[in-house]
């Protein structure tokens, strides 16, 4: 009964990040729960938001100096890793 509990959960996760994924509201997901196509829309999403945030860094460089553009990343960085 635990084990077919448990097959029945874990495909239920699967269609609920399944549907997740397709509606767009999952930004990070556990890399084991994922399809390989589902894989590749992450990595989409992934070099997407990267992309977003490397222009906006180059943004902030050009009105302010390197240093502190630097020690705003690294802010934002360590606020990041605290909030998940």
């Amino acid at each position: 009964m635990q084990v077919v509990k448990a097959k029945e959960k874990e495909m239920k996760d699967e269609t609920e990040v399944e549907r997740q994924v397709r509606t767009g509201k999952v930004l990070l997901v556990p890399k084991g729960t994922l399809t390989t196509f589902q894989r590749r829309i992450q990595a989409i999403r992934d070099k997407r938001a990267a992309k977003a945030e490397k222009e906006r860094y180059e943004k902030m460089a050009e009105k302010m100096h390197k240093k502190r553009v630097e020690r705003l990343r690294r802010r934002e960085k360590r606020n990041k890793m605290l909030k998940s």
